[in-house]
């Protein structure tokens, strides 16, 4: 049996107190298509980034998406922490977002200087950015997504210092 509260309401009412609200709180669960339709949304809205990001001129274009993206993650966490429950799904979604755009911005390089070194700093501040709001907005995806951007860091920090005689298949 489902059984649907408001909690915020009952406590508000007088109705249940401060430890049954976190009691009951905690007995609540997402339901695997609601994960599967925040994936789903955190993609499309990953891709919406992306193709914002190559709309803006290229001389802008990464302090634009950047900045663009932090404040749509700060704002997000703001609406999670001060905002109403009813606003929650919107920064679960938002929040990956702004870190997306963020996280796109800080990876664009310029296509006449591809460098591995700058794309490995680049890598690294971004996974160092995602995890930070990973962890202010205790999101799994964040954590996932900041693991892959730290190993591309890793990855690309080796590829600009491998030796000469090594392959950059083996690298990989």
């Amino acid at each position: 049996m489902k059984v649907v509260l408001d909690l915020d309401r009952l406590l508000a009412a007088g109705r249940i107190d401060q430890q049954e609200y976190q009691h009951l709180a905690s007995l609540a669960s997402g339901t695997t298509r609601q994960r599967a339709l925040y994936l789903l949304l955190f993609a499309g809205i990953a891709m919406l980034c992306a193709g914002a990001v190559w709309l803006v001129p290229g001389a802008w274009r990464t302090a634009v998406a950047t900045s663009a993206g932090l404040v749509l993650a700060i704002a997000a966490l703001a609406v999670a922490w001060r905002g109403r429950n009813s606003w929650q799904p919107a920064a679960t979604v938002l929040l990956p977002a702004g870190v997306a755009l963020a996280v796109f911005g800080l990876l664009h390089q310029d296509a006449s200087e591809p460098g591995f070194l700058l794309l490995a700093r680049d890598a690294l501040i971004a996974s160092l950015l995602t995890m930070f709001f990973a962890l202010a907005g205790r999101s799994v995806l964040l954590v996932v997504v900041g693991v892959l951007l730290g190993n591309l860091a890793v990855l690309m920090l080796v590829r600009h210092l491998q030796p000469a005689s090594i392959e950059p298949a083996a690298v990989v």
